[in-house]
């Protein structure tokens, strides 16, 4: 697996990308299980599908694919933020996200197009209000696995960050 992200800052304005790749099982017939690294606990690209408190695929290493492993993940990414004051940030996310390797007959490998943003404001030294919103846009692999229903989801988290 690897990870490679990329950013600018410029005056009150960040901008960059990236990319991350998790190996997926290729063989239903093996025993080799493969993907020993997930994604979630240290790394968590995406608030629908990644994050701690609401993530659907939080710490995995993949999606069921008809082998003795996971999928794994192929995945690019935009992300970008602007400092409105010093105490005041507003960011954004765009990625899209698919199985490494998928061998289910009849089923895709695209899981989706996820789009995020998230506001904070740092209103003391040690206490910030945080809100995160997403939207996922639901590749063929849900609706292949859901028998074609509509699996687009969004999501909204307010919380205190309190550091001590």
């Amino acid at each position: 697996s690897w990870w490679l992200d990329a950013g600018i800052k410029m005056g009150p304005m960040e901008f960059g990308g990236g990319f991350f790749w998790l190996e997926g099982d290729d063989d239903p017939n093996d025993d080799e299980a493969v993907g020993a690294f997930g994604v979630g606990e240290d790394f968590e690209p995406y608030f629908l599908l990644f994050s701690e408190d609401v993530g659907l695929l939080w710490n995995t290493s993949g999606v069921n694919n008809g082998t003795n492993g996971t999928s794994g993940y192929q995945s690019a990414y935009l992300r970008g933020a602007f400092n409105i004051t010093d105490t005041m940030k507003i960011g954004g996310v765009l990625g899209y996200i698919k199985a490494d390797e998928m061998e289910l007959k009849s089923v895709d490998d695209e899981l989706g197009w996820e789009f995020d943003l998230n506001f904070e404001w740092k209103f003391m030294d040690n206490i910030a209000y945080v809100v995160d919103a997403g939207y996922l846009k639901a590749g063929d692999y849900w609706d292949d696995i859901s028998n074609g229903e509509d699996n687009d989801v969004w999501g909204v988290r307010h919380m205190l960050v309190i550091n001590w």
